[in-house]
């Protein structure tokens, strides 16, 4: 009698990340979060990050998105000082999670036109800056500090 194997068709997908994530660069962001549907935990912007920052593809955070001197109180206080923006428009829900990006005189945007729920929004312009959460259903607080242009 032949035995005959089954046969199964893996389908690439995104998986879940466990555990906080610090990215120093687009290029490490762009690598540790490849193929991240969720990250269960925080993205950390690490003190020597400068430019822009795009998350892509990540649907789902369960913690934050914030800066490393808010995540580990023995980091340099002016960490992040040259963040530009932050875009993550990919992202959908932060359920129990925020949004801190304070401190940060150089940042001008920050945009996640698909998030819908999140626990906290607090960000901070230096001058002027432009938010966009057009997607924004829930949010118990949000704080916004400086101008913000239209």
């Amino acid at each position: 009698m032949a035995q005959h194997a089954n046969l199964y068709t893996v389908v690439a997908s995104a998986t879940d990340c466990e555990g906080d994530i610090i990215v120093s660069s687009q290029q490490d962001a762009d690598t540790k979060l490849s193929g991240c549907g969720t990250v269960a935990g925080s993205i950390v912007i690490a003190s020597n990050y400068s430019g822009p920052l795009i998350i892509s593809n990540v649907t789902s955070i369960t913690e934050s998105i914030l800066i490393n001197s808010l995540y580990d109180p023995t980091a340099d206080y002016l960490g992040g000082q040259h963040l530009t923006s932050l875009q993550a428009d990919s992202v959908v829900a932060m359920n129990g999670g925020d949004v801190r990006l304070v401190d940060l005189p150089l940042l001008e945007s920050v945009s996640m036109s698909s998030l819908e729920n999140v626990t906290a929004i607090n960000v901070a312009f230096n001058s002027s800056g432009t938010l966009n959460f057009p997607s924004l259903v829930n949010a118990t607080d949000i704080h916004v500090f400086g101008t913000i242009a239209r």
